[in-house]
């Protein structure tokens, strides 16, 4: 009797362990996001959020996500700092920049901007991973 309980207790307690250990394991091969920041602005710059359909003013130390969209007035410009400081991005007067693609996927970065009106300039810092990449694209 005493083996049977014994038995089940233990069964009863691995059965536990295993389920509890897969809430503590890592996806393999997870996809992370990253953002951007705007570290200046001057003049008229506003945000579109992804998927929404309201425009937003931007203010320093905004977070733009994947999807989001930034706009520049007539005599403004914003600065805007990807996420670990990968790259920095000044976008001129009447501008239009799309937040295309902006994950982490296995250690490698990857950074997708489009830019629809407008001129800007980029500084990339070296690329840490063979596998990382910066793309900016234009119409």
């Amino acid at each position: 009797m005493k083996k049977k309980s014994f038995l089940s207790i233990l069964l009863s307690f691995s059965l536990l362990f295993s389920l509890v250990s897969v809430l503590f394991v890592a996806p393999v091969g997870a996809k992370t996001v990253r953002v951007a920041i705007i570290s200046a602005l001057s003049g008229d710059v506003t945000v579109k959020k992804g998927g929404g359909s309201k425009t937003y003013d931007a203010y320093e130390n905004m977070s733009l996500n994947q999807g989001d969209t930034v706009y520049t007035g007539d005599s403004s410009s914003v600065t805007l700092n990807l996420a670990s400081g990968d790259a920095d991005v000044t976008l001129s007067d009447n501008a239009e920049l799309n937040v295309s693609d902006l994950n982490s996927s296995n250690g490698n970065k990857k950074s997708k901007l489009k830019v629809w009106a407008g001129s800007m300039w980029v500084k990339v810092k070296s690329l840490a991973g063979a596998d990382d990449e910066f793309e900016v694209e234009t119409p």
